[in-house]
């Protein structure tokens, strides 16, 4: 039997793994030296999206700093369900957070 193969428009395709290899191999040969590992954070070239992308693996928390850092306050972070995620906690059954920010204002008024 033939594996099948999720495409991004949600319609399943069976693919033998010599056809399957065609699609993914170039996508990550492409993007494999583009990775990062640093102190807090990573960019990696992973299997979502047929290995076509890079995706930014963060902690909540670290983000928060970031954002602090570049003149942003958090307003909020929530996971997929948009239940809030609080400092400290970790959303570990979650593969993405959203965060909402504003600028601070520079002269101290909101």
């Amino acid at each position: 039997a033939q594996p099948e193969f999720q495409h991004p428009t949600n319609r399943a395709v069976a693919l033998d793994d010599k056809n399957v290899g065609l699609v993914l191999v170039p996508n990550h040969r492409r993007l494999r030296h583009s990775g990062i590992e640093r102190t807090g954070y990573a960019i990696r070239n992973d299997g979502a999206h047929d290995f076509a992308l890079l995706h930014y693996y963060i902690s909540r928390d670290e983000q928060e700093s970031q954002l602090t850092e570049h003149g942003f306050e958090l307003l909020e972070c929530v996971d997929l369900d948009g239940e809030p995620v609080a400092p400290g906690a970790r959303a570990a059954d979650c593969p993405e957070l959203h965060y909402a920010a504003r600028g601070r204002p520079q002269d101290g008024r909101r």
